[in-house]
């Protein structure tokens, strides 16, 4: 999936809808969305996710202390309550895990995908199980349906970029061109990401995350 579509593209940048340009136009969309979520450290397809933490026995003696817990994805969606449970060992957490209510013990940055937990509740592993990523509602033409405006325009201001760099990439000799034609993210598109970017060093990282299988 895309973060723009090659129609809203080719329309920006005044291109002519001919294939070999609409080819180029998709490569570089493919790119830049690629690079993307590896700048903003997360993935953009919708999953359900489950992380896991283990906890400094330290840090949980305390009283009154808030933990924050560090999402190994961000753009959660808000229309699905995160799911907290807690053990006092990872065995117990896997076969009795202890459920909290959400709202009632943590409050979360869905675009960031970070969750701060209110009050120490003193259980060393916790999970967290939730559902983060952009929407695919069939209707985008190949791209995500409700990409954030930031992420869009970083995305067409990048894309030109690299649109640019292939169209005079293939126009060199095979012999001569390198064998990659990538581009280092333009400086007004890591202006606009800057704030975004998942950098919380002072939070808690889990230690494994795992896909939900989706029923049906």
């Amino acid at each position: 999936m895309r973060l723009i579509t090659v129609g809203d593209f080719r329309t920006r940048v005044g291109e002519r809808d001919v294939s070999d340009l609409n080819d180029l136009m998709g490569s570089a969309i493919d790119k830049v969305t690629a690079i993307l979520e590896s700048l903003l450290r997360t993935t953009f397809k919708n999953e359900m996710i489950t992380d896991t933490y283990h906890l400094d026995p330290k840090d949980i003696s305390a009283n009154g202390v808030t933990v924050p817990l560090l999402l190994s994805r961000s753009f959660v969606n808000s229309d699905v309550v995160p799911v907290i449970s807690v053990g006092d060992t990872y065995a117990g957490l896997r076969i009795a895990p202890i459920p909290l209510a959400f709202t009632d013990v943590a409050v979360i940055d869905n675009g960031v995908g970070v969750v701060t937990l209110l009050e120490n509740n003193h259980y060393e592993y916790i999970s967290v199980t939730y559902r983060a990523g952009l929407v695919d509602d069939g209707t985008g033409y190949g791209a995500y349906t409700n990409v954030p405006e930031w992420l869009q325009e970083a995305a067409f201001l990048y894309a030109e970029a690299m649109y640019t760099n292939l169209k005079a990439w293939v126009n060199v000799d095979e012999k001569k061109r390198p064998s990659s034609p990538a581009i280092s993210a333009p400086q007004d598109v890591l202006m606009i990401i800057a704030k975004h970017i998942r950098w919380r060093p002072t939070a808690n990282q889990p230690f494994l995350t795992e896909i939900v299988p989706e029923e049906g």
